[in-house]
């Protein structure tokens, strides 16, 4: 799995910058600190932070552009917990605006992206400490999170603390970690230090590229299988054979809509979790609490939020594996590893194959990345269950707020897809550079009521349609999509219910499939290919929302999230024609 940038955002400190160099326009910028921020330390300290393979650039504001390179970083050195950076702005494209910035005294915060090669976690209340990282850029923001990341004034500097370095350039492992991977690493390790299982196992997980909740599982597993084979010592220190497989079988009915013979908080009681009521006993599992007066006590009851999450993400997976109707049939879902743009290829520029002469040579057709691009954006929603909720439907209600996550993320991706096709009068760019709708791609019948003369139109247009080089496409019809002001004269123009008793009264489109979205507005329906051609594309970073979850000690509620990242794209406009229903 190809790894995104992680963004380090940090905050502004106001007062002017007093190492500002007027002649070499060099000043000084504080480019991290040790200051925790989101429960992680970078340490600044040589030996912890790498650099290259070309200069550090400085950029505005994290834009990863050419046209945004401000300038460089000449020297670094550490001083007091702190990465110190002299930045020079002379050549670069952005130079004039970036050095302006940088001297004027105004709130100007510094960022930086790095990629980060090694963790050390905390204990208890402790934050992880990323011991070694490299060094991607500096940039100029405006806002962040750590108030001592900043341009510099005089009064900051302390000469005899400073440590210079030099800077060296390593050209392995160009990848980067974004955030929610930094996220996944760390839960994944957490998770075997808990369950007492070897690192050497969570790591290959991690290097494996294992979804989170898959990784959980084989190590909650691997936990089981070393107990079963311990020789038992008192049955308040060792586990039952099997009792952990047990209860996550239990959870996963209990998940699954299934009314359990007993009760799961009674099973959870019987086993050693306190508590005087069902929400006691819940809160108390959810708290990793264990009553040490009774023999038969649960050796991982500090891991219910894990076996919770486990049968939430199961639950989310299924449900994305089996998503498909609506304006979801006229999308090709692809898999993206990484938040950068994914571009789109315009396949219709291959031409027709051409006779080869005796002695003769192929002639190649030229395909290339279209200026037409997309890039994955965050989506989420979560949920807080209390203990007394949870006991009170024994998780049925958690597996229908766990659904209707996943159902918001559905949402998303079938909002984002519609306004593709109805976010504007001619809809979004296509790979070419035009409006999909635009008259030049010949996929538009406005004229005339609903029919089968219409459709028969639409169905001309699509097989028509031609890649640039003249090549017959031979695409065949396959989904017709419409919203709910159509779907009735739809569903009776392609009714097989009715015998005809004449040729004229045949329908020759009851092969055809209705797809219904409510999202669809009024004005449009559309026929869509059948074949692997697609007109929309939706590029998922995963297969389905990354579940995580916490548990307020306080008050014993679990806190669930999911978040999805995906992104959307018009990918060929001659696999769809639009038909405009009668005012």
């Amino acid at each position: 799995m190809a790894n995104p940038e992680t963004l380090l955002r940090l905050q502004p400190l106001t007062g002017a910058a007093a190492t500002a160099n007027e002649t070499d326009r060099t000043i000084e910028l504080t480019v991290a600190t040790e200051t925790p921020i989101n429960d992680l330390v970078l340490r600044c300290q040589p030996g912890s932070v790498e650099f290259g393979p070309a200069p550090v650039p400085v950029l505005l504001n994290h834009t990863n552009s050419t046209a945004e390179m401000a300038g460089r970083l000449v020297s670094i050195r550490f001083e007091r917990g702190q990465l110190i950076a002299v930045a020079q702005f002379t050549d670069a494209p952005a130079a004039d605006a970036g050095w302006q910035l940088a001297r004027s005294g105004c709130a100007v915060s510094v960022g930086a992206t790095y990629q980060q090669d090694a963790i050390a976690l905390g204990r208890n209340t402790a934050p992880d400490t990323v011991t070694k990282w490299r060094l991607r850029e500096a940039s100029l923001v405006a806002v962040g999170a750590d108030p001592m990341s900043t341009t510099r004034s005089a009064d900051f500097h302390n000469k005899q603390e400073e440590t210079p370095v030099t800077m060296t350039i390593d050209s392995n492992n160009e990848q980067t970690l974004d955030k929610i991977e930094r996220a996944r690493t760390v839960a994944i390790l957490d998770c075997a230090r808990k369950l007492s299982v070897s690192d050497d196992l969570a790591h290959r997980l991690i290097e494996d590229g294992v979804e989170l909740s898959e990784a959980r599982m084989a190590l909650i597993d691997a936990r089981s299988a070393e107990e079963r084979k311990t020789p038992a010592q008192s049955r308040s220190e060792i586990m039952p054979v099997n009792q952990e497989s047990q209860l996550a079988q239990s959870i996963s009915r209990a998940m699954s809509g299934e009314r359990l013979a007993e009760p799961l908080w009674l099973q959870l009681r019987r086993e050693g979790v306190p508590g005087r009521n069902s929400a006691d006993v819940f809160r108390s599992w959810l708290q990793g609490r264990r009553d040490a007066t009774i023999s038969r006590g649960m050796h991982s009851t500090s891991d219910a939020p894990a076996l919770l999450l486990g049968a939430g993400d199961r639950m989310l997976q299924a449900q994305f594996a089996v998503a498909a109707g609506g304006v979801l049939a006229a999308a090709d879902v692809r898999s993206l590893n990484d938040y950068r743009p994914a571009s789109i290829i315009d396949v219709g520029k291959v031409g027709s194959a051409k006779k080869i002469l005796e002695g003769g040579e192929v002639k190649f057709s030229t395909i290339a990345e279209s200026s037409a691009s997309y890039k994955p954006n965050r989506w989420g929603d979560g949920l807080s269950v209390s203990p007394e909720a949870l006991a009170n439907d024994d998780l049925d209600g958690l597996r229908q707020a766990i659904s209707e996550l996943g159902a918001a993320a559905l949402d998303a991706e079938k909002s984002e897809l519609v306004y593709l096709l109805e976010g504007s009068s001619l809809g979004a760019t296509a790979a070419d550079g035009a409006a999909l709708f635009h008259s030049s791609h010949s996929n538009v019948i406005s004229s005339g009521p609903l029919g089968i003369d219409k459709i028969g139109a639409a169905v001309a247009l699509l097989r028509g349609q031609k890649t640039v080089g003249g090549r017959h496409i031979d695409q065949q019809p396959g989904v017709i999509l419409c919203g709910l002001q159509a779907e009735m004269t739809v569903r009776q123009l392609l009714s097989d219910t009715v015998t005809p008793n004449t040729p004229a009264n045949v329908n020759p489109f009851q092969g055809l499939t209705i797809e219904v979205d409510p999202r669809i507005g009024d004005t449009y329906l559309y026929l869509i290919s059948a074949g692997p051609r697609k007109p929309l594309e939706l590029g998922r970073l995963y297969a389905a929302p990354l579940v995580s979850d916490e548990v307020h000690f306080d008050t014993g509620s679990y806190r669930i999230k999911a978040e999805h990242a995906f992104g959307v794209a018009v990918s060929e406009f001659r696999a769809i024609v639009r038909m405009k229903l009668a005012a």
